[in-house]
Formats: structure tokens, C-alpha cells, sequence
């Protein structure tokens, strides 16, 4: 039997700092669930082989590494869609190398799947979000007995929330921060780390097909429109 979740972690040492991309392994390794694999995929040719990157750190489970002859150079999508072909999970957790997960998030994560409580919310409005900032109205969903997908909230580092959205200020990482819910799902309010789905899900929709810039927002607005959500109210994680 295969482990509850992967992790399918986008790597790209020219964007991502090795120390950035340590900080991300170790948040795994300590992590008090180990029910999970690390799938890591590099876009090209890397300076330095996985074994140096990954040497040191202790409590890992199963780690596996692929690293492309080429640059593809399109956001990490043809490799989260590799990812989603070879994971041997039955929930995918998304991840770039550089984001931070709570040391509980991944037992936070396998509460809300196993539990025996299973509601199904549905997705009926996108701009409601961008309307009322994050918030969630009761009478957004309809519930049923069924659900294919996990959501929870984060933090995310370098951006405030503006008029229009968000705003993203590069190098302010450690002074702005905002919380994003992922709730009600839109394509710009949700990031790829917040959307655990069952892989048998996406191999059913195709895997990651759409490869804009953006694509995660739209694709979990797609999946939110058809497969039952299960909401996790505690923060599990920052984005970078």
C-alpha cells in the first residue's frame, strides 16, 4: 500500500536559493505525519545533483528526484503533470520549492480525509471574493456525502491586499503577509499550494492540462464547479 498523500514539489535552482529550497525539504522532515512521498522535479539541467542539495537533513520519507535535460520554462505545469503520472498517493499536495508547510499540516491534512464527517460544497460564486475579501457566506455551497477535494488556508508572505486584489511587493516577504482562505475558489485568490485533490481525480480530468501562467486558479475553478470540497480552517502553510 502506497502512502495518503505525495507531494509534488516544482524546483528551480536559478529562482529558488538552495537555502530557500532546504527550508521547504525540512518542513517535511518535520512533519509529524510521515504518511506521504516527496516527489521533487527540476525544469533543466541543475548545477548540483539532489544528494548535495538534500544532504543532511534527516526524517524524510521517501524522496524521489527528477531533474529534465531541458528547460521547459513554463511555471512548473508539464512537471506537476508528470508529478500527478508518477505519484503513488492517494491525495497530491502541490508545492514550489521555496513555500513553508506547518509541522501539523500534513496530519491536519489526513484528519480531514479520513473523517468520518464528509460534506461536499460546491463552488456557486467567483467574484463574491474579490467583493467581500476573503470571507465566506454560509449560503455559498450545498453539501452532500462525498469529496474529492481539500482546501486550506495560508499565509501569503510579500503581498497586502489592495482595492482590486492582491499585490505582490518583491523583497518585502518578511514585512507584508495576508492570509488567503481559498474560499470560495477563484481563479487570482487561490495558490497551487492550498488545492489537495485525489489523484484518481486528476488523472480523470487529464492531469494538469492547461499550462498558463495561471493555470491553477483556473483549473481549481474548474475541479470546485464539479467535485465536493472539504474546508480546513487552520492555516497549514506560507507561500514565498
Amino acid at each position: 500500500m502506497g502512502p495518503l498523500f505525495s507531494v509534488i514539489m516544482v524546483d528551480y535552482d536559478r529562482s529558488v536559493s538552495r537555502d530557500e529550497f532546504r527550508r521547504a525539504i525540512q518542513c517535511f522532515a518535520d512533519q509529524t505525519c510521515k504518511d506521504f512521498e516527496i516527489l521533487i522535479y527540476h525544469d533543466g539541467p541543475k548545477e548540483h545533483p539532489y544528494s548535495k542539495d538534500l544532504e543532511g537533513i534527516e526524517g524524510l520519507p521517501e524522496v524521489r528526484t527528477f531533474v529534465s535535460d531541458e528547460r521547459e520554462n513554463d511555471w512548473g505545469h508539464s512537471n506537476r503533470d508528470r508529478g500527478i503520472g508518477a505519484a503513488k498517493g492517494e491525495w497530491l499536495i502541490m508545492t514550489n520549492a521555496d513555500n513553508v508547510f506547518y509541522p501539523d499540516a500534513v496530519q491536519t491534512l489526513k484528519d480531514a480525509a479520513v473523517s468520518a464527517f464528509k460534506p461536499k460544497i460546491r463552488n456557486r460564486t467567483g467574484n463574491w471574493l474579490q467583493r467581500k475579501v476573503f470571507r465566506t457566506r454560509p449560503d455559498a455551497y450545498v453539501t452532500g456525502d462525498r469529496f474529492d477535494i481539500l482546501i486550506f488556508p495560508i499565509i501569503l508572505k510579500g503581498c497586502t491586499a489592495v482595492r482590486d486584489g492582491l499585490r505582490r511587493f518583491k523583497g518585502e516577504e518578511n514585512t507584508l503577509e495576508v492570509v488567503l482562505s481559498g474560499l470560495p475558489i477563484g481563479a487570482g485568490y487561490i495558490d497551487a499550494m492550498q488545492f489537495v485533490m485525489r489523484r484518481s481525480t486528476w488523472v480523470d480530468e487529464g492531469g494538469w492540462k492547461d499550462k498558463r501562467m495561471d493555470s491553477d486558479g483556473h483549473l481549481y475553478t474548474e475541479f470546485a464547479k464539479k467535485y465536493g470540497i472539504q474546508p480546513i480552517s487552520k492555516i497549514l502553510g506560507e507561500h514565498w
